[in-house]
């Protein structure tokens, strides 16, 4: 019988697509999959997780509010979380992020499982004695018990190392492409802004979760200075508070017909990727507000998806990004703050379509021989298959 993997989550899986795409990578390797988290059945997306896949959820329906509310959901899930593993003997556990990896502790390998940990971002340091923060110090303590640890970013890799005492050449590199997209699928972007936009209105799009920490402010400031015909749509959930802010902002400055909110609610993963096919130029600034932001250029997905759908894009200068972006050719860096940079690379690459289409071409080819998941994933597959084979009980007993 092939070997057994277990995926575990605290937050519903359907929100990571690192997370999909380890599970779509294991399946079609030959594994045995089961992924549990704290969604509810009701709230599982079949399309987005093959019929193979075994679903556990370790949720409950919440009984209680405020701080006593969140303790009971967080014992809740580890008293199930550690059920659910001596139950099934998984011959292999991965854990994503602290909230998963604490409660599980060192109960895989009691039970002679390997383990490994996928952090999608950095541990921050944080006081108190709240599940997170007591999450987050196990991490950094306990850095050395996984057989694998892997994160989506060198410069995150490198602080996390710093801050657990251990060698960053230890941590496995797993940036947070999209897996191969062959070819660029039919865009639709422009029929889902029909009658919002112009016909010949060219689209900078942003999309991801619409807030602070993404430069919207800093588009929407520098739009005057764009080309006329020129519109910045962000796609996302918003917080009314923040939509508020920027309409104000934009009002103030006159453009507030060229700023478009697009909230299109749940779409699967081919329906996003032609929503962002359609987009003329992509918006992918980070601002350095804290140290996951700072240390995000592998970590920021949407600049692999402009890259895998050929759309050129606007990006930042923050550690490593320009390595990718501008060295790679496939757009242009600006400071986070720059308002008269942003304008500048808007008005050079809408300006040119055949720079425009150069930099789509690039990217399409960077993803295909380096950035896309498969890829990335290769080496945690490799260790994974290497484990297997140790061990006459059938049990993964490897440890690299």
């Amino acid at each position: 019988m092939s070997k057994h993997i277990l995926l575990v989550s605290r937050p519903a899986v359907e929100g990571f697509p690192p997370t999909l795409n380890q599970a779509a990578i294991l399946v079609e390797e030959g594994f045995r999959l089961s992924v549990a988290d704290e969604a509810l059945p009701t709230a599982w997306r079949p399309d987005e997780m093959s019929p193979t896949v075994t679903r556990y959820s370790l949720g409950t329906r919440r009984v209680l509010s405020g701080p006593l509310g969140r303790f009971y959901d967080a014992m809740n899930f580890r008293r199930k979380a550690r059920c659910l593993v001596a139950k099934l003997r998984p011959d292999v556990v991965i854990a994503y992020g602290p909230d998963a990896c604490y409660p599980l502790g060192n109960l895989p390998h009691r039970l002679g499982a390997l383990l490994l940990w996928h952090m999608h971002e950095l541990p921050e340091i944080t006081p108190g004695w709240g599940f997170s923060a007591l999450a987050n110090r196990y991490v950094l303590c306990h850095a050395r018990l996984p057989d694998r640890l892997t994160i989506p970013d060198k410069g995150r890799a490198d602080e996390l190392a710093r801050r657990a005492g251990i060698k960053a050449e230890s941590i496995g590199l797993v940036q947070n492409c999209p897996r191969p997209v062959r070819q660029v699928p039919e865009p639709f972007l422009r029929d889902l802004l029909k009658g919002r936009i112009p016909e010949q209105a060219r689209i900078v799009l942003y999309h991801g979760a619409v807030g602070l920490d993404h430069g919207l402010e800093l588009a929407v400031r520098s739009l005057p200075k764009w080309p006329k015909d020129a519109v910045f749509v962000m796609k996302g959930r918003v917080k009314p508070a923040f939509r508020e802010r920027v309409e104000v902002l934009a009002r103030s400055l006159g453009v507030e017909e060229r700023v478009v909110f697009l909230n299109p609610g749940f779409q699967s993963t081919p329906e996003h990727y032609r929503a962002v096919a359609g987009a003329d130029l992509g918006w992918t600034v980070l601002e350095p507000n804290n140290d996951n932001w700072k240390y995000g250029s592998a970590a920021c997905n949407k600049r692999y998806e402009c890259m895998a759908l050929g759309v050129p894009q606007v990006a930042d200068r923050l550690p490593l990004v320009s390595e990718v972006i501008e060295v790679g050719g496939c757009g242009l860096c600006i400071l986070h703050d720059s308002v008269e940079e942003a304008a500048a690379a808007v008005n050079r690459l809408l300006g040119d379509a055949g720079l425009r289409r150069q930099m789509g071409g690039r990217g399409r080819q960077l993803h295909l021989e380096q950035y896309n998941y498969d890829h990335q994933f290769q080496h945690v597959v490799d260790f994974i298959q290497r484990a297997a084979g140790a061990g006459s009980n059938g049990k993964l007993t490897a440890k690299a």
